[in-house]
């Protein structure tokens, strides 16, 4: 049981990366939503729970994804891994925009947060599972998808306006940035078993 609870326990670079990413990453979410929407430095301390799991998530995922050697082991891995996690993201936000704009997110109520949720997971893990042909991948995907959803509190609403638009197009560079700081303080570790 010991070595079970050992293999899963996170390395100390991990903890590192998943702390520096919860912190940077919801200070750039707080100036990229006062630039788009409006300042909300006061609520951001409250994020920073689901932005650690999230990040928490990501390291896992990103671990993973570069032990098996999925994305190659040079610096450009982590920016790579940061933009493939945001193209994950398009079909949850496709599905809350048809949800929103058919009238369907209104007749679903507090449903609708769960078929968003259930639809990243999804695409985590068929894209875990579709790279790999690893369930511990897919399970890693899955969550990492599931966390950030969660971070973000849903999907971003494109169907609003423009500047909520601009707002999803810049969580691009904030995932970019995230998986660079990624392959800076995680290094790859051989594959652990199924």
């Amino acid at each position: 049981m010991a070595d079970v609870l050992r293999r899963l326990a996170p390395s100390r670079a991990q903890v590192v990366a998943a702390l520096v990413l919860a912190v940077g990453g919801t200070l750039l979410f707080g100036v990229m939503h006062a630039l788009l929407i409006e300042p909300i430095w006061r609520r951001l301390v409250g994020g920073l729970p689901f932005a650690l799991v999230a990040a928490a998530g990501m390291t896992w995922c990103y671990s993973e994804v570069v032990s098996r050697r999925l994305l190659p082991g040079r610096a450009a891995s982590g920016p790579l891994f940061g933009a493939v996690l945001w193209i994950a993201l398009l079909p949850m936000t496709a599905v809350a925009a048809t949800l929103r704009e058919s009238g369907l997110r209104a007749r679903l109520g507090g449903f609708e947060a769960g078929v968003e949720l259930v639809v990243a997971a999804v695409t985590g893990l068929i894209v875990g599972f579709a790279a790999s042909r690893s369930w511990r991948l897919a399970l890693a995907s899955g969550v990492c998808m599931t966390a950030v959803v969660l971070a973000m509190a849903g999907p971003i609403a494109v169907t609003v306006g423009a500047t909520h638009r601009y707002l999803f197009a810049a969580f691009l560079p904030l995932y970019v940035a995230a998986g660079a700081v990624l392959s800076r303080l995680v290094r790859p570790t051989p594959p652990r078993s199924e």
